[in-house]
């Protein structure tokens, strides 16, 4: 009888794995993605939110990389539901480069994927803003200890090798506001709404 009863739960398990796998689920992040885009990526870091993963991906033979969210199943597939920003690539003289990509609707948010330069002095990554009434050329300084300060306009994140990804509740003009700061938490590039990325106060890699 409980061999009957394992047979089963064996069978029925297997019916649901082929439905998932049918249904473009995977065991693992890298693999949901590339099913998803029918190509070859890695993802380099992820994060929970609602209704399953946002994740950044690479693309290391076109050197593009990108982000997108994952549903889950059980906690142990993956789907890719075709939420994806597009592949960037890094552009010469540029501190960083972003990816983003977001939701509407019943399901709002917004993910930002940042990629430094191999040889930068970047530490930390912060998106929003509370210096609203900031002119684009109109010098400023600030800090980490200011992003800090300031919890209800920022998510900050310490770059993972050359590597960030936020997670935001919304696309708006202070998310897509973007600052770098070095190890001591200095200001040294940013990207205000509407804008490129840029050094501040002449400083070059």
């Amino acid at each position: 009888m409980k061999k009957k009863v394992y047979w089963g739960i064996g069978i029925i398990a297997l019916l649901v794995v082929a439905y998932g796998w049918l249904a473009g689920y995977r065991f693992t992040m890298s693999s949901a993605i590339s099913a998803g885009f029918h190509k070859d990526y890695r993802v380099i870091l992820s994060e929970d939110m609602p209704g399953g993963k946002a994740v950044l991906y690479e693309d290391t033979f076109h050197g593009t990389f990108g982000v997108g969210k994952l549903h889950t199943l059980w906690g142990l597939l993956y789907a890719h539901g075709g939420e994806g920003g597009s592949l960037r690539a890094q552009e010469d003289g540029q501190p960083f480069e972003l990816a983003g990509y977001g939701s509407g609707g019943d399901d709002i948010w917004f993910l930002v994927g940042i990629r430094v330069r191999d040889d930068s002095q970047i530490r930390y990554l912060s998106a929003g803003n509370h210096l609203k009434d900031l002119a684009y050329d109109e010098p400023y300084t600030m800090t980490l200890d200011d992003v800090k300060a300031n919890p209800n306009h920022y998510e900050w994140e310490e770059a993972t090798g050359r590597y960030a990804l936020l997670v935001l509740d919304d696309y708006t003009e202070e998310n897509w506001t973007i600052r770098a700061l070095d190890q001591e938490g200095k200001l040294i590039a940013d990207k205000p709404f509407a804008a490129q990325p840029r050094y501040l106060d002449q400083q070059q890699p």
